[in-house]
């Protein structure tokens, strides 16, 4: 499993030039593909594990009990 952080981002709207804080979190990769100019607000952060296997292959099975 690969630990992943996440953000809200500060963007600025393209239409009033207004900056905005992203509704949701996204990494830093994310937000460069839809607003390169985002900023990072530093304590929305939020870990998150990612990939590997599902938590429920580690259960046992019904069968086995």
């Amino acid at each position: 499993m690969v630990l992943m952080k996440v953000h809200r981002w500060f963007y600025q709207d393209p239409t009033t030039g207004e900056w905005r804080l992203t509704p949701h979190t996204m990494s830093a990769a994310q937000v460069s593909r839809v607003h390169p100019e985002a900023k990072v607000v530093p304590w929305t952060e939020e870990p998150r594990m990612i990939g590997g296997e599902p938590f429920y292959a580690e259960m046992p099975s019904r069968a086995a009990a």
